[in-house]
């Protein structure tokens, strides 16, 4: 996380639906309709367990198909078995109606036998799969939005060697390579977008949501991603984070990306004029509407790292 500032608490209210964290009072804003859940009450937490783990009914061990296949081949054999029971004195004129009476009785007996011991069989009591289950719900965002550079807030000199220091990041955490994800954790210090336009975006401290390719996400190792699954699950113990039922954030694998001073980002979504503050003679610092906030979560995409 960013050392810039002191790390806040994990915060319990999660999304269901695409697994975003959310700050306190806060509907998802992905889409309001989602499902939202305060993970650290008894009743938001057993539906953030059945969401994050399903129940899988085991494959039958015989199709119905292969069972009827295995009976009509057990089948026909039986029935040619059963024409040589016929007695070999029979007279011929009884001979003919005896020979199709056990053909048919033989393998009528051997269908019926070997179709119920298959269906026994089919039925057999086998345990419960218990499987993770992650969302394939995106952030869905806009392909358009403002282009700016990263900066450090007005009056902000930094530190020596800050330059690039990152300013926000984002945590995944991800099922079935990475296209299902448990768990999306955004959080950003307090920094300005100068955009291209001349404007200034301020992005406030808190939560943020990112996109970038994948390719430009770093993957976390197991220990970091269990501290993390662990921090907002509220597990005590780490190696606790993967039983069905205490871990609500199951993973396979981990991804992480920051966003740092210089970076080229696309704002998008909508944004909203500050009132700008007046000095002492009663003007404006800067021009009336060159000051930008994002409205709502802000939401960016890395374009391409600043020059090193």
């Amino acid at each position: 996380m960013i050392d810039r500032e002191p790390e806040p608490a994990a915060s319990t209210l999660f999304c269901l639906t695409c697994r975003t964290v959310l700050a306190r009072g806060q509907r998802c804003d992905e889409d309001s309709d989602h499902q939202v859940r305060d993970i650290g009450s008894e009743p938001g937490r057993s539906d953030a367990l059945a969401a994050a783990w399903r129940r899988v009914k085991p494959e039958p061990l015989l199709a119905t198909q292969t069972i009827v296949l295995i009976s009509v081949l057990a089948a026909v054999p039986a029935a040619f078995f059963g024409v040589t029971l016929v007695p070999a004195d029979t007279p011929w004129q009884a001979a003919d109606e005896l020979h199709l009476t056990y053909f048919c009785f033989a393998g009528a007996l051997a269908f019926t036998a070997v179709l119920l011991v298959g269906q026994a069989i089919s039925k057999w009591p086998r345990a419960v799969r218990i499987e993770p289950a992650g969302s394939y719900v995106g952030l869905g965002l806009s392909r358009e939005g403002l282009v700016g550079t990263v900066a450090l807030v007005d009056g902000d000199d930094g530190a020596p060697g800050d330059d690039h220091r990152p300013v926000a990041n984002q945590v995944e955490l991800c099922l079935d390579g990475d296209s299902a994800v448990t768990l999306r954790d955004g959080r950003s210090e307090t920094f300005e977008v100068h955009l291209d336009d001349g404007r200034v975006l301020e992005v406030p401290a808190g939560p943020v949501r990112l996109d970038a390719p994948r390719a430009r996400w770093e993957r976390i190792g197991d220990g970091e991603a269990r501290l993390a699954a662990a921090k907002h699950g509220g597990i005590d113990n780490p190696h606790d984070v993967g039983r069905p039922e205490v871990d609500p954030f199951p993973f396979e694998s981990a991804f992480h990306i920051e966003i740092r001073l210089g970076d080229r980002l696309q704002v998008v979504g909508q944004t909203e004029a500050i009132m700008e503050d007046v000095d002492a003679e009663g003007s404006y610092r800067s021009a009336p509407g060159r000051r930008l906030r994002p409205r709502g979560v802000p939401r960016l995409r890395l374009l391409r790292r600043g020059a090193p």
